[in-house]
């Protein structure tokens, strides 16, 4: 059986909590970049959606405009 120091105990903890903490700051990041990437998907879809339903024109297509005609 190996014993280690008290120092050498506490060192491997920090290195361990370190590790921890460096692999929880990616994952976050990995996180905000997905939420990022669907929230801009999200609006371009809801822009074109909004295109597709403007009057052209001066008219109406099926009620669907966003002029207040």
């Amino acid at each position: 059986m190996t014993f280690y120091s008290c120092e050498e105990a506490k060192d491997a903890a920090n290195d361990a909590t370190d590790a921890v903490t460096e692999h929880a700051e990616a994952a976050v990041e990995t996180i905000e970049e997905t939420t990022d990437d669907a929230v801009e998907a999200i609006q371009e879809t809801a822009e074109e959606a909004m295109e597709e339903h403007k009057c052209e024109e001066g008219k109406c297509d099926e009620g669907k405009c966003d002029g207040g005609h």
